[in-house]
């Protein structure tokens, strides 16, 4: 036991003198107790420019220890306290060294260890929970580390170390999920992992390169995570703490979570021409939302239009698909999405392939493809097929038919620009039909004959050898020759107009507009072009009739209004019989024109219409105005003819 005394005059009592210090290594050893004791602050217990080293059982310092480089070894404990400093004039390496088997305290406050940077200090005991560190900070803490150990240290500066060697259990909680990626990695994150055993108040953080995995890489819960290769690190409020060991190195519990991808499975755009089938070609499993992992594959598929008719703007069904995942398709939740923007364009063309069978236009064996619907354009039907029955509602363009045409229960036909060429006539004479225009020619012996739902306007319509009957609901006109070796008869139940080029018939022509049992105002009959008729022309107005063409029937004509009759300058009729009848009242026809006069040889006849036609024809293209010496206007007249209604002069 060493005391310096109880002033600082007295100066150092080991080593040199305050006054002059010097140099020189001092060693003290004792088998028990070593005690520098003092209780003035600035006391030195041990003075000197060189080392010192401290050796015994116990090592307690009370006063100041001074030196280069300070050793303090005790097999039991070391104690700092009252006025007790070790001071160390080194400036580089382990300038103090306090190492015991024990325990280390410290009751001399945060200056109890005084180095010149970066020279450090570092304190060796057995276990933190011996120790009293007080106010004495350190820049780090290591354990498993005793005095002697030739390994480098954790970390530089300042620091305490321990011989104890903690051992931190490592778990995990919560929950660990992903959504099914085709691996089994698990991505964990600090709050998914729990150690337990930390000491001394040491906070755990987790580090290093930790790989976690599922048991499986498919799709459950409560699914076993593994994670090795993780580091745990510790801090003790700002210093960090070193050498925790990781009991067994690793970890797993069943925390895991795989949930099912989403996968969104359609397929592209399905563009066909119209076949008669719902078939898909070309339709293949196309994935729009979502992704397959490696190795997954789509498997099968059905895809179908929802109806074999054209259209744009059409549903393609998709149906069947399955995945090859390995969990039998439980890997991923799958929505199969039908097709909305695929599409069947109009056929071109249908051929009548049907032998002896039933001769129906509904049969499919009767096509090459069913023209049903609004499916084809146009169809084609050979000579020697027998009568064809129209059996179904269909829109067509064109019928070519070499064989004969009917339309029976059921069937109806739809046309906005219908052409009709046919070798063996048509009969359309069911309801339903509603055809816009009409053009339509037969070459082979047969009628034409059609019922209407919608107003018409005819192009040219001839017959060769039958008769033309047409009956419309809705106003009927004509801009093109309607010719029949036999008769015509086109009703209307609402205005007819007979354009320009006129009717012709081998027999009687019979135009009637509107019904006259129960006429309206709308029934009028006008005819802007010639009707001709090999045997007689009737003509019947539910309202009024106008004639601004010639009407010639062979064997009389006869012409019956319910309204008034208006003739134009170019309106003639023939041979007699000839009766025009308004209402009951019987009406002068229109200037007459024997046919004898016109079938003389040699004869040129001059009639007003012809004279007319000439004045017409003068004028064209020039001003048909002058004026009268009043200033009021009148018409140009040439060549002396008198124009109606003008006054000859």
């Amino acid at each position: 036991r060493f005391n310096p005394g109880s002033s600082t005059s007295a100066g150092g009592h080991i080593g040199s003198s305050a006054s002059a210090t010097g140099g020189g290594d001092i060693d003290l050893t004792a088998g028990g107790l070593i005690t520098l004791g003092g209780t003035v602050t600035g006391e030195l217990a041990i003075r000197t420019l060189g080392n010192v080293s401290l050796d015994a059982h116990d090592l307690s310092i009370g006063n100041l220890v001074a030196g280069a480089h300070v050793t303090g070894i005790a097999a039991n404990a070391i104690t700092l306290g009252g006025v007790g400093k070790v001071q160390a004039g080194a400036t580089s390496g382990d300038a103090i060294v306090l190492a015991t088997g024990g325990g280390f305290s410290n009751g001399a406050g945060a200056l109890a260890l005084q180095v010149n940077a970066p020279a450090r200090w570092l304190v060796y005991s057995q276990d933190p929970s011996q120790d009293t560190r007080g106010a004495l900070l350190a820049d780090f803490k290591q354990y498993d580390k005793a005095y002697g150990d030739a390994t480098a240290l954790a970390a530089s500066g300042n620091g305490f170390l321990y011989s104890y060697a903690p051992s931190a259990s490592l778990s995990l909680t919560g929950t660990v999920s992903k959504v099914y990626d085709g691996t089994d990695t698990a991505t964990l994150s600090a709050a998914n992992f729990l150690a337990s055993g930390a000491i001394d108040g040491d906070v755990f953080t987790f580090g290093g390169q930790a790989s976690g995995h599922y048991d499986t890489r498919n799709v459950g819960s409560a699914k076993t995570v593994s994670v090795s290769g993780l580091s745990i690190s510790a801090m003790n409020g700002s210093t960090p703490v070193y050498g925790y060991a990781i009991a067994g190195g690793s970890a797993a519990r069943p925390v895991g979570t795989i949930t099912a991808a989403p996968l969104t499975v359609s397929t592209a755009p399905v563009s066909k021409t119209y076949d008669g089938s719902s078939s898909a070609p070309g339709a293949a499993p196309l994935i729009t939302v979502g992704t397959l992992a490696a190795g997954d594959t789509l498997v099968g598929g059905s895809f179908a239009f929802l109806d074999a008719n054209a259209g744009s703007g059409k549903t393609v069904t998709v149906s069947g698909v399955t995945l090859s995942d390995g969990n039998g398709g439980n890997n991923y939740q799958l929505t199969l999405l039908d097709n909305t923007t695929s599409s069947i364009t109009q056929r071109a063309l249908s051929t009548w392939t049907g032998g002896a069978g039933d001769h129906l236009w509904s049969s499919a064996g009767n096509w090459d493809v069913l023209p049903s619907a609004a499916n084809v354009l146009a169809v084609s039907i050979p000579s020697g097929a027998g009568t064809v029955a129209l059996d179904m509602p269909v829109v067509l363009q064109g019928i070519s038919s070499g064989s004969p045409l009917s339309q029976v229960a059921g069937g109806s036909l739809h046309s906005s620009a219908l052409s009709l060429v046919t070798q063996g006539g048509a009969s359309l004479s069911g309801s339903g039909n509603q055809i816009a225009q009409l053009s339509a020619a037969n070459s082979g012996s047969g009628d034409i004959t059609l019922v209407n739902g919608v107003p018409l306007v005819l192009g040219s319509v001839q017959n060769s050898s039958g008769n033309i009957t047409l009956t419309n609901t809705g106003a009927l006109s004509s801009n093109g020759p309607v010719v029949a070796s036999g008769n015509v008869a086109l009703t209307a139940l609402s205005p007819l107009t007979v354009g320009a080029p006129g009717v012709s018939a081998g027999g009687n022509v019979v135009l009637t507009a509107g019904n006259l049992s129960a006429p309206g105002p709308t029934d009028n009959l006008t005819l802007n072009g010639p009707v001709t008729a090999g045997n007689t022309v009737g003509l019947y107005a539910g309202n009024n009739l106008v004639q601004n063409a010639a009407v010639l029937g062979a064997n009389g004509v006869t012409a019956y209004a319910l309204g008034s009759f208006s003739f134009g300058p170019l309106a003639t009729t023939n041979a007699p019989p000839i009766s025009y009848n308004a209402g009951g009242v019987p009406v002068a026809p229109p200037p007459t024109v024997l046919a004898s006069s016109l079938q003389a040889p040699g004869d040129v006849v001059a009639n007003a219409l012809g004279v007319m036609q000439d004045v017409l024809a003068d004028v064209q293209g020039s001003d048909a105005l002058a004026f009268n010496p009043d200033g009021s206007k009148k018409k140009k007249i040439a060549d002396g003819v008198v124009a109606e209604e003008e006054v000859c002069r």
